[in-house]
């Protein structure tokens, strides 16, 4: 589970640090859309890693609109419907 879980947010984390750098850096406005799913609202029975996964993406989502969003960088999500 944690080897899945450090996956994804190494992912997210390096995918929006990239983004979110060069939208600074040229002063434009701009937004980072993140997909995650219901799932991440619900419990589903055989699904903690994906669920926790998923969750972990919509609380870094609501963090990293607070922190950019003096910058003018719009975080926006998608939760896809299992």
């Amino acid at each position: 589970m944690h080897a899945v879980l450090g996956y994804y947010k190494w992912l997210i984390d390096l995918l929006w640090q990239v983004v979110a750098r060069g939208l600074m850096e040229r002063g434009s406005d701009g937004a980072i859309v993140n997909v995650s799913s219901q799932s991440s609202q619900r419990v589903i029975t055989n699904h903690i890693v994906y669920t926790t996964s998923k969750a972990a993406v919509d609380q870094l989502t609501k963090c990293l609109a607070f922190e950019l969003g003096p910058h003018k960088v719009s975080l926006l999500q998608v939760l896809a419907n299992n």
